[in-house]
């Protein structure tokens, strides 16, 4: 990411089942409260991790949080794309907890956590809040899980629907045009833990600014109404989960 105040490393993380995964994460801590903070995950799409994770992480990290990017691909052999399913929602959900258990132990984290999944990563999040599916991975750490809140941010729900029960309260912010990931596919959703939002006129990935030249599958405009929109939605949430 280009921003400041950030660290990247390639960590090598072993699941209770004994399996190790090499994941690239890059973090920045909120060093400037001097102490240890809550900390935010931040998991991208089927694009690769992009200027607007980087976006994320700087204004939750404003916001006191630190902010961990995951980058799912890169150690994979995976290259950037559009659309395609290159990884499970099951592996996806599988780093989201190896790396939670991992920030446990980092001297710049205390306390809670939640983790904000974009587009593809918000399917994933919807396997990570399946207490089912998760108990079968056995990557959860022992006792409590220290994530009390997840958010998907046009999540493809129809890769992975949102389970009955989430284990977990679930914010999702749908975009009302997209037609890659349709918001109608997220809905209905009638446990009281979920909290959904439907972004009037906005499309999926309204938060990058993708060149005109870039060829896409889906419609795509920059909405900085969306943006603001979702951001104060966001902080709200994680004000409410990471207290």
């Amino acid at each position: 990411m280009a921003v400041s105040n950030c660290n990247a490393a390639v960590e090598t993380l072993k699941g209770p089942d004994g399996a190790e995964t090499k994941i690239r994460v890059d973090w920045m801590p909120a060093s400037f409260f001097r102490k240890p903070a809550q900390t935010v995950l931040i998991g991208h799409g089927s694009g690769g991790v992009t200027a607007n994770h980087a976006y994320w992480a700087k204004t939750v990290n404003g916001w006191g949080y630190n902010a961990v990017v995951i980058d799912h691909y890169t150690l994979r052999g995976i290259t950037r794309h559009t659309g395609q399913v290159a990884i499970s929602t099951i592996d996806r959900a599988r780093d989201f907890g190896l790396v939670s258990s991992w920030v446990q132990k980092q001297p710049w984290h205390q306390g809670k956590m939640a983790i904000v999944g974009f587009s593809q990563g918000g399917s994933g999040l919807m396997s990570y809040v399946n207490e089912k599916v998760m108990t079968q991975l056995e990557v959860l750490p022992v006792g409590p899980t220290p994530v009390a809140a997840v958010v998907a941010i046009y999540p493809g729900c129809g890769i992975q629907t949102p389970p009955d029960k989430p284990s977990m309260p679930v914010l999702m912010l749908l975009a009302e045009k997209d037609d890659l990931a349709p918001a109608e596919l997220c809905k209905p959703v009638v446990d009281p833990l979920y909290k959904v939002k439907v972004l009037k006129n906005a499309t999926h990935s309204f938060d990058e600014k993708i060149p005109s030249t870039v060829k896409l599958i889906f419609t795509q405009r920059y909405s900085q109404d969306s943006v603001d929109e979702a951001r104060d939605s966001l902080q709200e949430f994680l004000g409410q989960h990471l207290k």
